[in-house]
C-alpha cells in the first residue's frame, strides 16, 4: 500500500508545474443544464452538490443522498444492493434519471444506486411527492435525477485517486474542452475493494462470518462516459452522450440469528449498463423552448448461486446461473411556453419500449416486452412576486406486449396473457413568500405506479402464480412546508406530510392451494416531518443539522411490518476552517431501529461518527484524509449484514481549467 501511495502522490505532484494558469479548484463542478428537469415547487425538492459528498468521502449516489432530509440509506443485504427510501417510498416508486433520461432495469423497474459513482455527476436532484409531470410515469414517491458535468473552459483536466482500509483503491480522470460552438468531454473512473473490515466489537453468531475481513465483500466498479455538444447560438444546444457502467461483486452471506432467513452464496460476475442518449434544446420564437430526448439503454447481467462459501460448485437444487439480456428504447419531449408574464405551460410526452430476456444456464430464453406512454402538463402561475401556484396533470398507459414462461416439464416456451393498465396523476402546489425572509408552501399530489413485469409475472421461485391484471398503486400526498432565512448566517427549513396509499401490491397467500399471488390488496398511511437548520456561527465555524421522523402504518395487514426505514434519523456536521487551506469536518448520524423483515426482525438503532480533513495548501491539489466510523461501532442497516468498522482513507484531487 505504501508503494502505491507514494506513486500516486508522485504522479500528482509531477503535474503541478503545468498548472501555472489554473483556476481555483472549487470551480470543478460544471453543471450540465440540459440534464435538468423543471422543478415545479422548490420546496418539494432537495439538491445535493457533489462537492458536499466528496468532503465526506462518499463515493456512490445512495450514500451521498443519505445526507438529505427524509432520505434514508437502505441495504438489501441478501443481494448486496444499495438504494434509498424517500419519505418511506423505496426505489420501485422513485425512478432514477440521468440527465432526465430514465435509468432502470426493465424487469423490476428499479436500479442499484450503489453502482453509480458521484465522480460522474455535478449534482443530484431529489423530489418527493410533488415531482414534475415532465419526468413521465411511475413517480409515485418522487424522482432522483443525476445531472452530469459539462466543460466550460477551453481545456479541463480533473483527476482523483484514493486509498482506503480493506485494500480499496479508486482513481479517475476527466478531460473536457469547450471550443466556441462545440464542447467535448471524456471520463473514466474505477473503484475496487478486496474486502471491508468489520468492527473489533463484532461478535460472531453465525458460522458464515468469523469477524475481521467480511466474507465475500469484494467489488469492482468502473465507468466510462463520453459527451459531445453543439451550441449553434446563445439559446440552443444539442448533445450526444454515452455512459458505460461495468461492475462485478460478491454478496456477503447472511450472518444473523433469524432461523427463517436462508443463507445465499451469490456473486455477480457481470453487471453492465450502457446508455447512448441525445438531449437537445431548441427555441421556437421568443416564448417557446422544446427539449427533446432519445436513448438506447442496454443491460446485461449474470448472477451465480453456489453450493456454499467456497463459491466453486453449483450442484445443489438452489444453485444456478441466471442471465439477463435487456434493452430499452426511449423518446421524450418537453415543450415550455411562456404564455405571458404570469403563466408558463409545460407539455411533455414520453414513450418507453422495454424488452427483458432471461434464462438460467441450460434453459431457453423467455421474453417480456412492455410499452409505456406518458403525457403530462405542468402549469406555473406567478400571480406576483410573493404568490406562485403550480398545477400538474398526466395520463400514463402501459401495454404488455409479450410475456413468456418456460415449462420445464415439456422444455417449451409458453405465452402468457397480455395486459394493459392506465392511470391519471394530478397535483396542485401553492408557494407564498410572507416577506423577504419567510416562505410558506403546501401541495396535494395524486401519484401512481404501474405494476412491473416482475409484479405481474414472477412465480417467486415456484410459490406464486402470475397476475397480469394488476392495477396501478396509488398514493395521495399532503404536505405543508416552511422556510425561514433568519439572517445571512441562520436558515431553517421544515415540512409536515401525510400520505395515503391504496391498491398497494402485496403477495397474498393461498389464492390456490399452496400458491400465493401478487394482488392490489394493500392500504397504508405514512406521516411525518423533517427539520433542517444551517448556522454559520463564525466565519470559520458552521453547523448543519437535519432531523426526520416518519411513521408508516399498514392499515390492511397491521401484522406485516414496513422495512428498512427508522422512525427517527438525525444527521449533523460541524465544519471548521481554523486556518487558511485547512478544513476539519465532524459528521454524525443517529438512527432508531428499523425492521429488516416483514415479520418483525429488527436491526438495532445506532449512532456513527466520522472525521474528515482536507487541505489545498498545495495549489490546485486537494488532499483529503479521514476516518469513517471513528469509534469503530458495530452496527447494521439490515439484520445479519454488519456494516463496515473503522475505516481510514486518503484521497487526492486535482483540477486544471484554462
Amino acid at each position: 500500500m505504501k508503494s502505491i501511495l507514494l506513486s500516486l502522490i508522485g504522479s500528482f505532484i509531477s503535474l503541478i508545474p503545468v498548472v501555472a494558469q489554473l483556476t481555483d479548484t472549487t470551480q470543478n463542478l460544471q453543471i450540465y443544464k440540459l440534464g435538468e428537469v423543471l422543478i415545479s415547487s422548490p420546496k418539494a425538492s432537495e439538491t445535493l452538490n457533489v462537492q458536499t459528498a466528496q468532503e465526506q468521502n462518499l463515493k456512490d449516489v445512495s450514500s451521498a443522498i443519505d445526507l438529505m432530509p427524509s432520505v434514508t440509506f437502505a441495504l438489501s443485504g441478501s443481494r448486496n444492493e444499495t438504494g434509498v427510501y424517500v419519505k418511506g417510498f423505496d426505489m420501485r416508486s422513485i425512478p432514477v434519471f440521468v440527465d432526465g433520461v430514465p435509468m432502470y432495469v426493465p424487469y423490476d423497474g428499479t436500479i442499484d444506486l450503489g453502482r453509480f459513482k458521484i465522480w460522474d455527476y455535478s449534482k443530484i436532484d431529489v423530489t418527493s411527492g410533488l415531482s414534475p409531470m415532465a419526468y413521465g410515469a411511475n413517480t409515485m414517491g418522487g424522482a432522483i435525477n443525476l445531472v452530469s458535468k459539462k466543460p466550460v473552459y477551453h481545456f479541463e483536466v480533473l483527476a482523483h485517486a484514493g486509498l482506503e482500509s480493506g485494500k480499496e483503491y479508486s482513481y479517475g480522470l476527466q478531460l473536457g474542452s469547450k471550443l466556441k460552438k462545440f464542447y467535448f468531454q471524456a471520463a473514466f473512473n474505477r473503484q475496487q475493494q478486496d474486502y471491508f473490515n468489520l468492527s473489533k466489537n463484532y461478535q460472531r453468531i453465525s458460522r458464515n462470518e468469523d469477524g475481521g475481513a467480511r466474507e465475500d465483500s469484494w467489488f469492482e466498479d468502473q465507468s466510462f462516459n463520453l459527451k459531445a455538444g453543439f451550441t449553434p447560438n446563445s439559446t440552443d444546444e444539442y448533445s450526444l452522450n454515452y455512459s458505460y457502467l461495468n461492475s462485478a461483486r460478491g454478496v456477503a452471506p447472511y450472518a444473523g440469528s433469524d432461523p427463517l432467513m436462508k443463507t445465499r452464496f451469490w456473486q455477480w460476475p457481470v453487471w453492465k449498463k450502457q446508455n447512448l442518449y441525445y438531449v437537445g434544446k431548441t427555441h421556437w420564437g421568443k416564448k417557446t423552448v422544446v427539449k427533446s430526448l432519445l436513448s438506447y439503454n442496454k443491460f446485461d447481467n449474470t448472477l451465480k448461486s453456489f453450493n456454499d462459501s467456497l463459491y466453486t460448485l453449483q450442484t445443489k437444487p438452489y444453485a444456478f446461473t441466471s442471465y439477463y439480456d435487456d434493452y430499452a428504447l426511449y423518446g421524450g419531449m418537453v415543450m415550455t411556453t411562456k404564455i405571458n408574464a404570469k403563466n408558463t405551460l409545460n407539455f411533455s410526452i414520453h414513450d418507453s419500449y422495454d424488452v427483458h430476456a432471461e434464462n438460467n444456464e441450460g434453459d431457453p430464453q423467455k421474453h417480456f416486452t412492455d410499452n409505456t406512454l406518458s403525457i403530462g402538463l405542468d402549469h406555473i402561475f406567478e400571480y406576483n412576486a410573493q404568490l406562485k401556484a403550480t398545477f400538474g396533470l398526466s395520463y400514463n398507459l402501459r401495454n404488455g406486449i409479450l410475456a413468456e414462461e418456460y415449462l420445464t416439464s415439456t422444455n417449451e416456451i409458453n405465452t402468457l396473457p397480455k395486459s394493459s393498465n392506465s392511470n391519471f396523476n394530478y397535483q396542485l402546489a401553492v408557494d407564498y413568500k410572507l416577506n423577504s425572509k419567510i416562505s410558506l408552501g403546501a401541495f396535494y399530489a395524486h401519484k401512481t405506479h404501474l405494476a412491473t413485469m416482475k409484479d405481474r409475472y414472477s412465480y417467486k421461485n415456484g410459490i406464486a402464480i402470475p397476475n397480469p391484471d394488476l392495477k396501478s398503486e396509488i398514493a395521495d400526498h399532503y404536505e405543508v412546508n416552511y422556510q425561514h432565512t433568519v439572517n445571512s448566517k441562520f436558515n431553517l427549513r421544515s415540512s409536515l406530510f401525510y400520505i395515503h396509499l391504496k391498491n398497494a401490491i402485496l403477495l397474498v397467500s393461498e389464492v390456490q392451494p399452496g400458491k400465493a399471488q401478487m394482488q392490489n390488496a394493500g392500504y397504508a398511511e405514512f406521516m411525518g416531518a423533517d427539520f433542517s437548520a444551517q448556522y454559520q456561527f463564525l466565519k470559520w465555524v458552521g453547523l448543519k443539522a437535519s432531523y426526520s421522523y416518519i411513521e408508516r402504518k399498514n392499515l390492511s395487514h397491521p401484522e406485516v411490518k414496513f422495512m428498512d426505514v427508522p422512525e427517527s434519523t438525525l444527521t449533523a456536521s460541524l465544519d471548521l476552517k481554523p486556518i487558511k487551506h485547512l478544513q476539519i469536518l465532524f459528521a454524525a448520524e443517529v438512527n432508531s431501529f428499523r425492521y429488516s423483515t416483514s415479520y418483525g426482525i429488527k436491526a438495532a438503532g445506532f449512532d456513527r461518527y466520522d472525521l474528515h480533513l482536507s487541505t489545498d495548501i498545495v495549489k490546485y491539489l486537494i488532499i483529503r484524509a479521514g476516518v469513517r466510523n471513528l469509534f469503530d461501532k458495530n452496527y447494521e442497516y439490515c439484520e445479519g449484514f454488519a456494516a463496515e468498522g473503522r475505516n481510514f482513507y486518503l484521497s487526492l484531487g486535482f483540477n486544471f481549467q484554462r
